[in-house]
């Protein structure tokens, strides 16, 4: 599973996954850039497993997303990276004067601005 790999979405190349074995674990170098200014999350894909590596953050004109995972999530196959779909996302706006209906769910979500509407984003 080491090496380099593209990283898609919809089916066009917008980065790199540098992919290092490190004893138990595999340390993943993701870099790609991006026109939209939102949130979003880097998955792989070995064989018939997905597994979200994380959200990569903002830095200079890239994205940038560095972690580590155990080797033994990962089975065989080569692995195919992408950008995860949000579908089910759920973005909720925050108004002032509104009592805000969501707050069991802040620990799955991030700010966002839509439209020009601040909100967050709920995640699965």
């Amino acid at each position: 599973m080491e090496g380099n790999y593209d990283i898609f979405c919809g089916g066009q190349s917008i980065g790199t996954a540098r992919v290092i074995r490190e004893g138990l674990y595999y340390r993943f170098e993701c870099i790609c850039r991006r026109d939209r200014k939102e949130v979003f999350k880097i998955a792989v894909s070995c064989g018939e497993k997905q597994i979200i590596l994380g959200t990569p953050i903002p830095e200079g004109q890239a994205y940038k997303l560095h972690t580590k995972l155990p080797a033994k999530r990962f089975s065989g196959g080569e692995p195919q990276f992408f950008v995860a779909e949000n579908d089910a996302d759920k973005f909720v706006p925050v108004y002032p004067d509104r009592p805000f209906q969501h707050l069991q769910d802040l620990k799955n979500a991030v700010f966002c601005i839509r439209d020009g509407v601040s909100g967050i984003v709920i995640g699965k």
